[in-house]
């Protein structure tokens, strides 16, 4: 960045979005150079990793300086004055690209805001550009016809992870204070814990996913299954921005939103989900998850081994759950030639939505004698980005070559009863060095109690550590 730049917003490339907001809010820094800033981050060393593919220089100029003038004359600009952050490319942004990754929708531009975003923007966040993100969102790395390849700041021969890839790949290497990203089948979470940051799936129904491709921009129907939430620095930005999405002017459906306090470590109690049959843990990850259980133990936190109510077809229902909700995004060709996977009938649909029911009603009697359970948020740590067709592609796991799609498993067994879960930092991989993120998983719409267990619990084990290299000159 600029001499300039960076004399004006002492402190602020890095900062967390809590503290920017703080500033800007108190006239020590404008939003505007904030904003200045951390473009100039995002076209200089941050264009090598390819996370941020189009932004508006002129229109988040613009939008800072609405903010300062409002500081200036002593309104309140919202809980996100002058953070910058960025936008999955999936939803709809006005004025900014809309193609999900799809070269039959390049050249296509949002005319409007997404609920989503336009929450946020009301809120005094600075929407500075759009992030990357795999073609249609069908994958668990980053890479389209569109944009290209996204790069994961902790080694640019490896994968940021997918769908919110460029997402978590921004948030990381301090291009934006957060991001605007969309989960299915650990589109937040699989990203947060390849890049180090920390992410959040949102119980379902808490945010407005409209807006939001490959399902119609201008459509009405909230997505059954997938979910909106923010990918942040910090379990406080986290929360932050979710209080902006579910302001009342925001959220489609009511929700328990108020900041309780985070307890104590020693007033903790958290189960400890540590194998799931076809969800594989690699030898790294385990390490992880049984030093942090340990790490709370010791800090006075009730901790045991849980395996919560899922039987045998759990994985499997999550899987056909999510099938039926990608049918809605289907071209006609894709729908012409799609699989048995994706042609359900509608009373298979039914079925598997009652089952679905039955089990979240089971998992939620379950999770009443625990604040969170602790489990992976993905088998492994980043692996190298593969090219080849999702589709038959693999991956090694200890040494065991497995399906690509079982690094969603977690995730999908996670979310399959509607629950909230904080994917964090946990620490570095023995051998890989790379960041293994874990995931806390709550109780249906209590998203703000799970976000206080989970500050609770960062205190103990996490904590944002900068990729090698990025942070250096600040």
């Amino acid at each position: 960045m600029s001499r300039a730049a960076a004399e004006a917003a002492p402190g602020m490339l890095g900062a967390t979005a809590a503290d920017i907001a703080a500033a800007v809010r108190a006239g020590k820094v404008p939003a505007a150079t904030v904003a200045e800033a951390h473009l100039e981050r995002i076209g200089g060393p941050g264009a090598s990793l390819n996370a941020v593919v189009a932004s508006d220089r002129d229109a988040a100029l613009a939008a800072a300086a609405a903010v300062d003038e409002a500081v200036a004359a002593g309104v309140d600009p919202g809980p996100l004055a002058g953070v910058p952050m960025t936008v999955k490319e999936a939803f709809a942004v006005a004025g900014m690209p809309a193609t999900a990754g799809m070269p039959e929708r390049a050249g296509m531009v949002a005319s409007r805001d997404a609920p989503a975003v336009a929450a946020l923007r009301a809120a005094g966040a600075v929407i500075l550009g759009v992030t990357n993100l795999p073609r249609q969102l069908a994958d668990l790395q980053t890479d389209n016809p569109v944009y290209g390849t996204t790069r994961n700041p902790w080694d640019p021969q490896r994968s940021p992870g997918g769908s919110s890839g460029g997402s978590a790949a921004a948030v990381a290497a301090g291009l934006v204070a957060a991001d605007l990203g969309s989960d299915l089948s650990g589109s937040i979470r699989v990203p947060a814990s390849w890049c180090g940051v920390y992410g959040l799936r949102p119980s379902n129904g808490l945010v407005s996913k409209r807006g939001h491709l490959p399902w119609p921009l201008d459509g009405l129907l909230e997505p059954p299954t997938s979910v909106v939430g923010p990918l942040a620095r910090s379990v406080a930005d986290l929360r932050l921005v979710l209080a902006a999405l579910t302001a009342p002017n925001a959220k489609p459906l009511t929700a328990r939103t108020a900041t309780p306090p985070a307890p104590p470590a020693g007033a903790l109690r958290v189960g400890v989900w540590a194998e799931h049959p076809g969800a594989p843990v690699g030898a790294e990850t385990a390490a992880v998850l049984d030093a942090a259980a340990g790490a709370l133990s010791a800090a006075g936190a009730t901790v045991a081994a849980v395996t919560p109510p899922l039987d045998a077809g759990a994985l499997e229902l999550g899987w056909r759950l999510i099938h039926a909700e990608i049918t809605h995004g289907l071209t006609a060709e894709q729908w012409d030639t799609a699989g048995g996977a994706l042609r359900q009938t509608v009373r298979d649909h039914l079925d598997d939505a009652e089952a679905r029911l039955q089990l979240s009603a089971r998992w939620d009697a379950a999770m009443q004698g625990w604040d969170a359970l602790l489990c992976p948020a993905v088998a492994v740590a980043a692996r190298p980005h593969d090219p080849s067709p999702r589709t038959g592609r693999t991956v090694i796991i200890d040494g065991e070559e497995r399906p690509f799609d079982d690094l969603a498993a977690w995730s999908v067994l996670a979310s399959v009863g509607h629950m909230p879960s904080v994917t964090f930092p946990a620490g570095l991989g023995g051998e890989s060095g790379l960041p293994v993120g874990l995931q806390l998983i709550g109780r249906w719409r209590r998203d703000a109690e799970l976000l206080a267990v989970a500050a609770a619990v960062d205190a103990v084990i996490g904590g944002y550590v900068p990729p090698p290299g990025w942070f250096a000159s600040l």
